[in-house]
């Protein structure tokens, strides 16, 4: 998305009191979202390069779905990742990801 558009989702965001979930294509990396003027509290993740169980969706859909009803971004991302059983691959490059994630 352009500049101005990410900006005015973020602000979007910010406004309703939301969690931003930017998913990034495969192999983006974190200096784009910076780039991009994304808030220090926004989430990227990008998306792996292959799914070959295509349960990577539902990830994202589990873990917003938990931001929506209330549980804390660092909550949010543990159970989704046990709910998934997902490894997480470079949590040193997800900007914004919550603390028990990195």
């Amino acid at each position: 998305l352009a500049a101005s558009v990410m900006a005015a989702v973020a602000d979007s965001a910010a406004f309703a009191g939301a969690v931003l979930v930017i998913v990034q294509p495969p192999g983006a990396v974190g200096a784009e979202a910076e780039d991009a003027g994304l808030p220090a509290s926004a989430i990227v993740i990008s998306a792996p390069a292959a799914d070959p169980d295509a349960t990577f969706a539902g990830f994202v859909a589990d873990f917003a779905a938990r931001l929506d009803s209330g549980a804390a971004p660092a909550q949010a991302w543990d159970s989704a990742v046990r709910a998934f059983a997902v490894d997480v691959v470079s949590p040193g490059v997800v900007r914004g990801a919550p603390p028990a994630a990195r």
